[in-house]
């Protein structure tokens, strides 16, 4: 069988399926209506899945190479340019590591992705001990902190009808 496959976008997927076909043997034109490489990707992180798909034409270990290991992450609008998420990584290696980091490293963390036009803090490591501070980052960022625990809490007591405000842990726990 002669096929003659034409890929439309040469963005990471359509670039990667190009070569795939390729490397198979089969004719491939690969088109783009771009002149220029876009130097902001619509790609925040690369998952497991697309590495597996990237190993195939052999491109995985290089990938990971040239990779970028950011401990802080930050997401732009792509229309406007605002600042949409920041996210800081404490680098623990693994669940026991996170439970070691230190109250003064939690609050660095909040410190390194607060900015003025945040409305809200989020905190999403289940294994930091987060919960005992939060009313003290609402207090010093001026705004709330939704942490992964208080907020499983909160609504576990929502699901079963307790209603209760439970003060020291939070705007969520004490005004919702």
């Amino acid at each position: 069988m002669n096929l003659n496959i034409l890929v439309v976008g040469a963005g990471p997927v359509g670039a990667v399926t190009a070569l795939a076909l390729a490397q198979q043997g089969i004719s491939v034109t690969l088109l783009e209506t771009d002149t220029v490489y876009d130097e902001k990707p619509r790609a925040a992180t690369t998952h497991a899945s697309t590495l597996e798909m990237l190993a195939s034409p052999g491109i995985a270990d290089e990938s990971i190479v040239q990779g970028l290991i950011a401990p802080r992450f930050q997401h732009l609008d792509r229309v406007t340019g605002e600042l949409v998420v920041s996210a800081n990584g404490l680098k623990a290696t693994g669940p026991t590591a996170v439970a070691q980091i230190t109250l003064d490293e939690i609050r660095a963390g909040f410190r390194a992705v607060d900015r003025p036009t945040a409305e809200v803090l989020i905190h999403v490591g289940t294994n930091l001990p987060v919960s005992a501070i939060t009313g003290e980052i609402e207090a010093a960022h001026g705004k709330p902190l939704i942490g992964v625990n208080v907020a499983t809490y909160w609504q576990a007591l929502r699901r079963i009808g307790v209603e209760d405000r439970i003060g020291g842990f939070g705007m969520l726990l004490a005004q919702h």
